[in-house]
């Protein structure tokens, strides 16, 4: 420890130095005070020995002008007197003394003055630190105040303001010497005032804590009277019975214009989907229209069909229909992809298959009317043309499977072309039952492709079955699909049903197997020879 003597020319003052050297302590000696005050600033001692012996009044001003500077603040100061005499001591406490030893006190007497002015200035010096880590803490708080991205305003409970930070000076327009001392409501519009100070009063009788995001359509009124969308974030202070509020204020006016944009956005979007969904469905019941309504019916052979699309718009097309008076066409067909490209050309397929188009044969006057015999196109020929016809008509990369058709009524031989598609399934009237695999590439690909018919011939009992392979590809949970082989034992267990109600069973079966939510369209043909 630091000690500095003063006019320490007194047999006590000399016997109080030989105390503090034994005691460890570093010693400086001055003679006058102006040589003390210069050495306490340049160099503060924690522990300052006045002797007011030989130069009392000199001695008191000394201590009075060490007690103006901070360095003779954290001192202690230590009076050598000439007497206990209470007028004496209380000269030398009212001077900034912290305590004596007098002229002539023992040393034993002088060491304990001593310890106890050793353990002041511990304490001092403890106090000084912990008041020195407050003001840094306070300067390094003061520091974020300035720094922080958002506006910070504080006040008391009558709402005067006491406390702004930068952003706030930059937000409201105000310097803080314009606002400082005003109420906080003059930062609100001016409709707005009145009501605030009730909510004031309430916050302040029953504080609390509001995160950012509660309280809505928040406006704060700057200095030039333009209004600006703010968000704010209360919190609160107690010091005993004093509440001190602080209010971080984000300016969102630029959040609110992006707000209004997206809101306006999503309603231009909304407005379009709903435009979009109109013609969707419009576009399902044009293909919906496409599907037979009344099927071919003879004596001898009965037809039916089944139609699921995996959307609203499927890529799937069929079609049943007379060709002349002994000849029944039908097709299926199954575009890639799903949606609306592969609806619109399932649709354009249809119309180029439809029976009014030249490369069948006339279109008949109504669905009863059967033509007179005339030449038609062989399905090879069908699917050539219509080969043709599409790539001449380019796409975004599509192509499609189709099984075409041709049934003689009177000698019951199907005469067909299966090109890319999975293979028909032909059930005989004995239970027994066989694959008819594809006879051709997929529409496509090839312009000069060669599309190979097959032929078969049904007898009464028989049962064919086209279908698309979002019946075979048909998932579960657990992505097994449906197969070909339970499409198989499917229509083996329907055998004793009617086609109707086969039909029914099959597409039911397939629809529960994918929960009701195929991930590819779902068609079903059948022909019965009764």
């Amino acid at each position: 420890m630091n000690a500095l003597l003063l006019y320490a020319d007194s047999l006590q003052a000399r016997q109080v130095e030989e105390i503090l050297r034994s005691r460890g302590h570093v010693i400086r000696r001055l003679a006058t005070g102006e040589e003390a005050l210069a050495d306490c600033l340049a160099e503060p001692a924690e522990l300052i020995v006045v002797d007011l012996i030989a130069d009392r009044v000199a001695g008191l001003e000394l201590c009075r002008r060490l007690r103006a500077t901070e360095a003779g603040a954290w001192a202690v100061v230590l009076a050598i007197a000439s007497s206990n005499e209470p007028r004496e001591i209380e000269g030398v406490i009212r001077a900034g003394v912290d305590d004596y030893v007098a002229e002539h006190d023992s040393a034993s007497v002088a060491a304990i003055r001593i310890a106890l002015a050793e353990h002041r200035c511990e304490d001092k010096q403890n106090r000084r630190n912990i008041l020195g880590r407050l003001h840094r803490a306070e300067a390094r708080l003061l520091d974020m105040l300035e720094t922080a991205p958002d506006a910070i305003v504080g006040c008391e409970a009558d709402g005067t303001i006491t406390l702004m930070n930068e952003q706030a000076v930059r937000l409201t327009g105000y310097q803080r010497a314009e606002l400082i001392g005003q109420v906080i409501e003059v930062l609100l519009p001016e409709a707005a005032r009145a009501a605030h100070v009730g909510y004031r009063d309430r916050f302040f009788a029953y504080p609390a804590t509001r995160p950012m995001g509660i309280a809505k359509n928040l406006k704060l009124r700057r200095k030039n009277g333009v209004e600006i969308d703010v968000d704010i974030c209360l919190g609160y202070q107690e010091d005993g019975d004093r509440v001190f509020a602080v209010a971080a204020i984000r300016d969102i006016t630029e959040r609110r214009r992006m707000e209004e944009e997206l809101r306006l956005a999503k309603q231009e979007t909304e407005r379009a989907y709903e435009r979009i969904r109109r013609e969707i469905e419009a576009a399902a019941r044009v293909q919906q229209a496409l599907l037979p309504t009344t099927l071919p019916r003879t004596d001898r052979f009965r037809f039916a069909f089944r139609y699921h699309p995996c959307a609203d718009l499927g890529g799937d097309a069929l079609n049943v229909f007379w060709l002349n008076d002994m000849q029944i066409g039908l097709y299926l067909l199954d575009v890639s992809g799903h949606g609306v490209a592969a609806s619109l050309l399932s649709v354009a397929l249809a119309r180029q298959l439809a029976p009014s188009n030249a490369t069948l044969t006339p279109n008949p006057a109504s669905e009863d009317y059967r033509p007179v015999a005339a030449p038609l196109a062989t399905p090879g020929e069908v699917a050539r043309n219509l080969n043709r016809w599409f790539l001449s008509h380019p796409t975004a990369e599509q192509y499609f499977t189709m099984i075409y058709g041709v049934l003689d009524v009177p000698s019951k031989q199907f005469r067909y072309v299966s090109a890319g598609h999975p293979p028909m399934l032909l059930t005989r009237a004995d239970g027994t039952s066989q694959w008819l695999p594809s006879t051709a590439i997929p529409l496509g690909f090839d312009e000069d492709a060669d599309f190979e018919e097959g032929q078969v011939q049904v007898e009464p009992g028989d049962r064919l079955l086209l279908y698309s392979d979002g019946v075979t590809e048909a998932a579960n949970g657990a992505e097994d699909m449906f197969g070909a082989e339970q499409l198989r034992r499917a229509v083996s267990e329907g055998g004793d049903d009617s086609l109707e109600t086969m039909m029914s069973k099959l597409i039911e079966e397939v629809l529960d197997w994918s929960s009701g939510v195929p991930s590819d369209d779902v068609s079903l043909l059948a022909l019965e020879v009764r």
